[in-house]
């Protein structure tokens, strides 16, 4: 009988391998096994973001209330705040993705982006510069460290 653990790291290998669906189907395995296995409810809320339709999103929102239910991770407030942002909640977008910031996500450029789009929606535009520069600065960083990787 395989364990959450195995279902999990079978989910992660099929999303670097692109296989979304099948990643999908691993991490609801690992939840079925165990029901409190916030980091699978995480990643299949990812996935359903990724597919972009209404009712995926209307999931996605539902599955991560249970994982931050569970644990209260900046990295779950960021996908939940990047579903905010595609179906145009923007106030619970910026909530979500404040809290994310504050709990110092290991690639905030994707956060300060979206940020910058509720921003400007809202009708904020300093605060939406604020945050398009703030992007572009960890872009950059992210992008030097991925090279200073590449040649160490």
């Amino acid at each position: 009988l395989l364990s959450e653990r195995v279902f999990m790291l079978i989910g992660d290998t099929y999303v670097t391998g692109g296989n979304f669906n099948a990643a999908l189907n691993s991490y609801r395995q690992a939840v079925q096994l165990n029901q409190t296995e916030h980091r699978a409810m995480n990643n299949i809320a990812g996935l359903l973001d990724k597919q972009n339709t209404p009712e995926s999103l209307a999931k996605a929102i539902k599955v991560s209330n249970q994982a931050l239910a569970l644990h209260q991770e900046p990295r779950y407030y960021e996908t939940r705040g990047q579903v905010y942002v595609k179906l145009k909640r923007w106030d619970e977008a910026i909530e979500d993705l404040e809290r994310a910031l504050n709990g110092r996500l290991p690639n905030p450029a994707p956060t300060h982006a979206s940020l910058a789009k509720a921003y400007a929606a809202i009708g904020q535009p300093e605060l939406a510069n604020v945050h398009r520069q703030k992007s572009q600065t960890a872009a950059g960083a992210d992008r030097s460290t991925n090279q200073n990787r590449r040649t160490d």
